[in-house]
């Protein structure tokens, strides 16, 4: 949470320090056209501090042009430990690494649905897919809990 709204204060203050160059250089070009060359040189350091935060709010909702996984990474790294003690099949732990998940983050879909399908797929306890089902529906958004309905169905069709 903390990395976010650093991501956030970073893009204001890049827009707050990107306006009076755009502001002189427009002047510059406006009003002196013998300083035009000046008046682009700040326009184009503004532009310069401006893109990195409006790329970001293009990127979120299109996904990256220039980095087309960037996004992808950090969400598969959060789950890098518990995903490599279901692969050691160490699944008591790797379940409590999700649990643990869940207290840190109760409303991020994705840890229901991975706990759901290590209860399923791997140890074969229903009751415990049931419980985090449960859990699931309380704590996260009206779309989120019809993908985990949806999801909980698929799997106990499987069984």
């Amino acid at each position: 949470m903390s990395h976010s709204r650093n991501d956030q204060t970073g893009a204001a203050v890049r827009i707050l320090i990107s306006l009076p160059f755009l502001a002189a250089g427009v002047v510059l070009i406006k009003l002196h056209s013998s300083q035009s060359v000046l008046g682009i040189l700040f326009l184009l350091v503004g532009a310069l501090l401006l893109m990195p935060p409006v790329l970001s709010v293009i990127t979120r909702s299109t996904g990256s042009i220039f980095f087309p996984g960037k996004g992808r990474h950090q969400v598969n790294l959060m789950f890098s430990i518990p995903e490599s003690r279901i692969m050691e099949g160490k699944y008591n732990e790797a379940l409590r690494l999700l649990q643990d998940m869940v207290s840190q983050d109760p409303k991020r879909l994705e840890i229901y649905i991975r706990i759901m399908d290590l209860a399923i797929n791997k140890m074969h306890q229903p009751e415990t897919a049931m419980e985090a089902f449960q859990k699931g529906l309380k704590r996260i958004s009206h779309d989120d809990k019809r993908v985990l309905k949806e999801h909980y169905s698929r799997l106990m069709e499987s069984l």
